[in-house]
């Protein structure tokens, strides 16, 4: 059985919002002063996928969404059991 996915963080940026995820179970997952120091650099991202490169290499984040400003999904990743 897979592990379900819960909302750990979701950060309003400039231009996105951000979603991340991690396995409802007692692994370690990145804290808030990680997340909080990452703001100003995603704000500065100009593209969508440069704020997946940032985000989706957290410690224990296993699912990642970002959105435009009007709540329209642009991009998600995340990990796939077999």
């Amino acid at each position: 059985m897979n592990p379900e996915f819960i909302l750990a963080y979701e950060i309003a940026l400039n231009n996105y919002i951000v979603k991340l995820y991690r396995f409802d179970d007692n692994s370690p997952y990145v804290d808030s002063t990680t997340v909080n120091g990452l703001i100003d650099q995603l704000n500065e991202c100009s593209y969508v996928r440069q704020v997946m490169d940032l985000v989706c290499v957290l410690e224990g984040i296993t699912q990642t969404e970002i959105f435009d400003l009007n709540n329209n999904l642009l991009l998600v990743n995340k990990i796939v059991f077999e």
